[in-house]
């Protein structure tokens, strides 16, 4: 006996906390996540790594908030062909993951 997909879900979902269509576009799903989190984060942080001004570490952060913010819209319906934009997405990123130990207030 095959389970309705909506059914199954809802299992999911109580049984774990979540089901598996958020694993469709999990990177949407990560960035919807994260992104209200970072706005609070830079919002409330009190300090930067110590190899850089707070001026720059807002900068970064400003960047990472950008990508997660698009990416949690959906990135392609959001920037398109816009070079600049993409640019910033990826400079976003990379900021994201280099920066993923200092996130912390």
């Amino acid at each position: 006996m095959k389970i309705p997909r909506q059914v199954k879900h809802w299992w999911q979902r109580r049984t774990r906390g979540w089901d598996d269509s958020v694993t469709y576009s999990l990177d949407k799903e990560i960035a919807k996540f994260v992104y209200p989190r970072l706005v609070r984060f830079k919002e409330l942080n009190h300090g930067n790594p110590t190899t850089i001004t707070k001026q720059r570490w807002d900068e970064i952060l400003d960047d990472i908030i950008y990508a997660m913010e698009i990416y949690s819209v959906g990135v392609w319906e959001y920037i398109g062909d816009d070079k600049a934009d993409w640019k910033r997405v990826k400079r976003g990123l990379r900021a994201f993951g280099n920066w993923f130990p200092h996130l912390w207030t």
